[in-house]
């Protein structure tokens, strides 16, 4: 309940900037520095086989991305642990 009273809430913001603004570093030009580059401009990235299609959330301990499994061929969730 106290959390109603702020003003600005995680829930207020799209999950995308959320995601972003608890892994982008000042040196650091892309907000998610752990994944590789996508061959996709849409992408937010590759992590081993996956497409990183978007954020869709995050919580204490990681952030979890929509991806999508090259070998699997199927749109899956990852959960990544956060830096600390």
């Amino acid at each position: 309940l106290a959390a109603h009273d702020q003003q600005e809430s995680i829930l207020d913001r799209p999950a995308e900037e959320t995601c972003a603004a608890h892994f982008v570093r000042d040196e650091e030009e892309r907000p998610y520095p752990f994944l590789s580059p996508a061959n996709d401009g849409n992408l937010l990235g590759r992590l081993g086989h996956y497409d990183v299609l978007r954020c869709i959330g995050q919580g204490e301990f990681g952030v979890v991305f929509q991806a999508f499994d090259d070998k699997l061929h199927r749109e899956v969730a990852i959960k990544v642990l956060k830096p600390e």
